[in-house]
């Protein structure tokens, strides 16, 4: 699926689109941003890396941060509301015309909370309760399981907004 098709599924619903990623570091909003147009529905990324900016600026419960860890479901989904929440109200928009997304996962060398390397969970909000979360589990490098949860989330993006 190509960035420049979710942008315009979402331009078609007339929605905003607002990015929380840990993972991908900035990969997923620049991939978006590429498309000629992208701001016509991309609000903005909060790149939360550490634990303490998940909580501080994506609204991530510090217990579900102890308990579930960071690279979980649970997490995902705290980072893609808390996303559409923060990002909305900063750019004075109704939540309900704000999608977004999260990412975090495991890129490697090593473990992160007794989570293998290439585990990666992909958060989704959408209007009211809507929500979804994906698990998946890449094979490859660093920068190969990082480019591999770009295209996983744009392809759920596109997916689900296609539902909408």
């Amino acid at each position: 699926m190509s960035a420049s098709k979710l942008v315009e599924a979402i331009r078609q619903r007339g929605l905003s689109l607002a990015l929380g990623e840990s993972l991908t570091g900035g990969a997923l909003s620049a991939k978006i941003v590429d498309v000629p147009g992208a701001s016509s529905v991309l609000l903005g990324s909060v790149v939360a890396y550490a634990s303490d900016v998940k909580s501080a600026l994506l609204s991530v419960s510090p217990v579900s941060l102890e308990v579930e860890g960071a690279v979980s479901a649970q997490v995902a989904h705290e980072m893609a509301r808390g996303a559409q929440s923060s990002l909305a109200k900063a750019c004075g928009l109704e939540i309900s015309k704000v999608i977004a997304c999260s990412t975090t996962g495991v890129a490697g060398p090593d473990l992160q909370d007794g989570k293998a390397v290439g585990t990666v969970f992909i958060g989704l909000a959408g209007p009211g309760e809507l929500k979804s979360v994906f698990a998946h589990y890449f094979v490859g490098d660093r920068n190969e399981i990082r480019a591999l949860a770009v295209d996983a989330a744009i392809q759920h993006l596109h997916d689900w907004v296609s539902k909408l």
